[in-house]
């Protein structure tokens, strides 16, 4: 993080400095998209945010019929710094951010959270200044996840994810967000079938968004 600097007047050192706050901010649970013939696509801010604020995943699916993280989800991600180009006088912009990691600590009062209830992923994240970044961000990383299924159980249980992101604008200056809370649901075996449907179509495949097994915006497409 960016250090504050304490000046000593008429030698007093002066103990009223502040560090900055976050320039960055994890604003909204995004809906993710309907899957299309080419996947699942985010755009650079939610088209639909997540009105009940609540997830839910089987980490007995996610776990063990995808190669994904246990419990993903688009997140909009603001960057509040406005651009510092200058034409004139040449100077570009320093003022994009960057984030490198995801902070992720769990609680429930249902469970006991296993590992000392914390997990960290690194994700290369760009936000532009005065812009927004929608990142699909491992809430439930896949590690986690496999350590958490030993306390899940068939009935759904509620885990608290508070996640923060850690990164750096480009004049050098670290940030570290606030934290966002995201209630899920979380079972081993409540899901209601562990692979997708099939479709009424041969040809068509069923698509999750972010995928199958948690929370997701599904659909039949033709490839």
């Amino acid at each position: 993080m960016k250090r504050c600097l304490l000046p000593v007047l008429f030698g007093v050192l002066v103990v009223g400095c502040k560090q900055p706050q976050p320039t960055v901010a994890l604003t909204s649970l995004c809906f993710p998209p309907t899957p299309e013939s080419g996947g699942c696509a985010y755009s650079a801010s939610c088209e639909a945010i997540e009105a009940g604020g609540r997830l839910a995943v089987d980490l007995s699916i996610t776990n063990n019929y995808l190669f994904n993280d246990s419990l993903v989800w688009p997140i909009e991600i603001r960057n509040q710094s406005p651009s510092n180009a200058d034409v004139e006088s040449g100077r570009v912009n320093t003022s994009d951010a960057h984030i490198t990691e995801f902070q992720m600590t769990y609680s429930s009062p249902g469970l006991t959270v296993p590992d000392g209830g914390a997990a960290t992923i690194r994700q290369a994240i760009h936000i532009p200044a005065d812009g927004t970044t929608v990142a699909v961000v491992s809430l439930i990383p896949k590690a986690y996840g496999l350590s958490l299924i030993t306390a899940a159980s068939a009935d759904p249980v509620e885990v608290r994810v508070r996640v923060k992101a850690i990164g750096y604008h480009d004049n050098g200056i670290e940030f570290e967000t606030a934290e966002l809370e995201v209630p899920v649901e979380v079972c081993d075996g409540c899901w209601w079938s562990p692979l997708p449907p099939a479709c009424k179509t041969a040809t068509d495949a069923y698509l999750s968004c972010p995928q199958w097994g948690q929370s997701a915006a599904e659909k039949c497409v033709t490839p």
